[in-house]
């Protein structure tokens, strides 16, 4: 269990490539919203669905967007602002493959050093990559330094070269930089997190518990599905 931390799920979009409400698709026996509802529960001592309306088939807590139509920033923000915990773990609610392991191996580097910091690399003013650097120990280093001793604000996975934000750890203290962002109109979650300190871990390290990456396929339309029931990567 996580217990600094709660789980936001995203279930706010419209569906429109799916056609229908793709988190109400079922796999096997139950759907998708219920599912990951499911997952969260094993993994955080608290969980909370960001909607756009208040919903009666979800049995834990809501939150409505404040900024209506304003993509997952919105819902992102809603949640940070909800919360209690100084965590949060966002996750889009389309995502039936991710693995309770591979969140766990994120929550690892909220309070690491990056290999980076450890060779003695600077990656950038505001950001440092885990499982791109050279060839040292993933063990996280509880007492984070360097760089001002500043901690990790945002722990995001990057596969195929694009960072995951849909799958990631954010600290409370990220809120005011988000909402002055989701306030001025950006839209990206990733965008808006420029001038925070962020982790970004590499797909590489990903692969020790989940070799396929499947924890990071999202099913935007009818044909995700198709492909994703064919792969069944669901059954590993």
């Amino acid at each position: 269990m996580i217990a600094d931390c709660t789980a936001l799920i995203l279930a706010g979009g419209h569906s429109r490539r799916m056609g229908c409400d793709k988190t109400a698709l079922q796999f096997d026996g139950q759907s998708l919203l219920q599912h990951m509802i499911g997952l969260m529960q094993t993994l955080f001592p608290a969980v909370l669905v960001s909607v756009r309306e208040l919903r009666a088939d979800i049995d834990v807590p809501q939150v409505c967007d404040e900024i209506p139509d304003a993509g997952p920033l919105a819902g992102l923000c809603a949640g940070l602002e909800r919360v209690a915990t100084p965590w949060v773990f966002a996750v889009a609610a389309d995502m039936p493959g991710l693995r309770a392991e591979v969140v766990e191996q994120l929550a690892t580097y909220r309070n690491s050093l990056s290999l980076w910091e450890r060779a003695g690399v600077r990656a950038g003013s505001d950001c440092h990559d885990v499982g791109a650097a050279p060839p040292l120990s993933l063990t996280p280093d509880p007492s984070p330094r360097g760089r001002g001793e500043k901690k990790n604000q945002a722990v995001l996975p990057v596969v195929n070269g694009f960072p995951q934000s849909l799958t990631a750890f954010y600290a409370t203290s990220t809120l005011p930089t988000l909402k002055a962002a989701l306030a001025r109109g950006e839209r990206s979650v990733y965008a808006s997190l420029a001038g925070l300190n962020i982790c970004r871990v590499d797909e590489n390290s990903l692969r020790h518990t989940d070799v396929q990456l499947g924890s990071f396929i999202d099913l935007d339309t009818p044909e995700d599905v198709a492909a994703w029931k064919m792969k069944g990567i669901d059954k590993q």
